[in-house]
C-alpha cells in the first residue's frame, strides 16, 4: 500500500476548495471535514448529507480522459458509508474537469492488482469510463 505522503497531500490538498465552490453552484453547501483522517469534504442538499472523497490525477491532462477506466484504490472504500450518499470526486491535472462516481459503484467494480510509481503491486477498484459522470468544473 503507497505511504502517506505529505509533499503530494500538501500539494493537493487546496483542490478541496474547487470541489467546494464547483459543488456549491449545483446548489450542493460543503465543507472541509474537521477530522483530519476521513472523508474530505461532507456537504448538504435539502437536508440530504452527501460525503465528498477528492483526488487529482496527474496523469489526466486537458478535458478528455485517455483512459478506458478510471482506478481508486482499495483503501478508499473505508469512507463508503451507508449512511450517506458518498462521491468520489477526482479532477484533472490543471483541476479544470473532473469525474464523479458514486460510491455505491465503486462496491460493484472488480478489483485490480496493478503496479505504480509508489508501490510494486497495490489493489485498486476499476471502474469503467462509462459508469461515470464527466463534467467541467472551470469557472467560465
Amino acid at each position: 500500500m503507497k505511504p502517506f505522503d505529505q509533499d503530494l497531500y500538501d500539494k493537493d490538498d487546496s483542490a478541496k476548495h474547487i470541489v467546494i465552490e464547483y459543488l456549491g453552484r449545483h446548489d450542493i453547501l460543503a465543507r472541509v471535514n474537521p477530522d483530519p483522517y476521513g472523508i474530505d469534504l461532507l456537504a448538504d442538499k435539502d437536508g440530504e448529507p452527501y460525503e465528498i472523497e477528492v483526488e487529482v490525477k496527474h496523469n489526466w491532462s486537458g478535458a478528455k480522459f485517455p483512459f478506458s477506466s478510471l482506478h481508486y484504490s482499495d483503501r478508499k472504500t473505508k469512507f463508503l458509508n451507508p449512511k450517506a450518499n458518498v462521491k468520489f470526486i477526482t479532477l484533472n491535472h490543471e483541476w479544470t474537469h473532473a469525474a464523479i462516481v458514486d460510491g455505491e459503484v465503486l462496491l460493484n467494480c472488480k478489483r485490480v492488482e496493478k503496479k505504480t510509481k509508489y508501490t510494486d503491486q497495490e489493489s485498486f477498484i476499476e471502474v469503467p469510463v462509462s459508469k461515470v459522470r464527466w463534467v467541467s468544473i472551470a469557472v467560465v
